[in-house]
């Protein structure tokens, strides 16, 4: 008979199996036993804003991310995600600022890649947008239920035509708004 492990990283990785299969309702049922049981643990509020973003409630993320920063300011996964919940609610200023610290904390941070090439796509300058998009796959494996979310929104993004547009329409982002929160 299998021993069930009731340990912080299993739990952990049960939630987030979870929350990146589309279960989400089921993932919140896991993460608020664990944030009870570990109110200050980054990892728990983290993928609670993970779940959060899978959900669509970007401005509620954010916050969770935010509160997982004050838990780990050196997590540079915890930046990134934050950064792009401000994409999706259109506050680029600190989307660059949160891509920026995270790449300052670590260089290898494919989100944070990612995100960067996202923000860059937005200022219209498409080379530094397709290198971020080409560089992200190689730098690993990590991260790749949040890369997942972002590459959802990316891939919207890319296709729709407002960001050919973006910078000459200053009405631009609004009307974007929409777009980027389909899932």
């Amino acid at each position: 008979m299998a021993e069930f492990d009731d340990s912080l990283p299993a739990q952990l990785a049960a939630a987030r199996e979870m929350v990146y299969s589309g279960q989400v309702e089921e993932a919140w049922m896991l993460l608020n036993r664990l944030d009870a049981l570990h109110p200050d643990s980054p990892d728990v509020i983290a993928l609670m804003g993970d779940a959060t973003l899978r959900a669509g409630d970007a401005e509620h993320a954010w916050e969770l991310y935010d509160q997982a920063i004050e838990l780990d300011p050196t997590w540079s996964g915890v930046w990134s995600a934050r950064a792009r919940c401000s994409i999706d609610m259109c506050n680029l200023a600190a989307a660059r600022s949160d891509t920026q610290h995270a790449l300052f904390l670590d260089q290898k941070n494919a989100e944070a890649h990612y995100t960067k090439a996202i923000l860059a796509e937005f200022e219209g300058n498409r080379m530094d947008a397709e290198i971020g998009y080409l560089d992200h796959p190689a730098l690993g494996d990590q991260q790749i239920g949040r890369l997942d979310v972002a590459m959802d929104h990316a891939a919207v993004m890319r296709g729709g035509q407002a960001l050919g547009h973006l910078q000459q329409d200053p009405g631009g982002l609004e009307r974007l708004q929409p777009v980027l929160a389909l899932e």
